[in-house]
Parts: structure tokens; C-alpha cells; sequence
């Protein structure tokens, strides 16, 4: 998607980094043995995972745009 977008990444690290990075914070919400939505049914890791990387998202924006 970023390629096809024409974003400047040279190296890819947005797409390997970035995308990785949120989908392996998400996928412990998910996939947890004890907590996971997917495993028990509870909402409530899962959504944890998600606003943690929201905020991790939202910050490197902000301070992308400072910069």
C-alpha cells in the first residue's frame, strides 16, 4: 500500500517498522493465551493494544510534523 502510494521510504521502513510494529502490538490483544479477544472473548486487552498504538501513531505523527 505505501509503495503503491508513492510515499518517499526508499528502504521500506514504514512499511516493515510501522505496519509490523502495530500489527504485533494489536496481535497480543488478539492472540493472548489468558486475556485475548480471540482466545476468551475479552474486550478488554484487546482494546488496551489498540490505544496504545493509536497513541504511539498519533505521537510520531505530531512529532513528524514538528520536526
Amino acid at each position: 500500500m505505501i509503495d503503491n502510494l508513492k510515499v518517499d521510504d526508499p528502504v521500506g521502513a514504514v512499511a516493515v517498522h510501522g505496519f509490523g510494529g502495530v500489527f504485533g502490538t494489536i496481535a497480543v490483544g488478539l492472540f493472548d493465551a489468558t486475556h485475548g479477544l480471540l482466545t476468551t472473548g475479552e474486550f478488554s486487552l484487546f482494546g488496551v493494544q489498540v490505544l496504545g498504538a493509536a497513541v504511539v501513531i498519533i505521537w510520531g505523527l505530531c512529532s513528524g510534523v514538528v520536526m
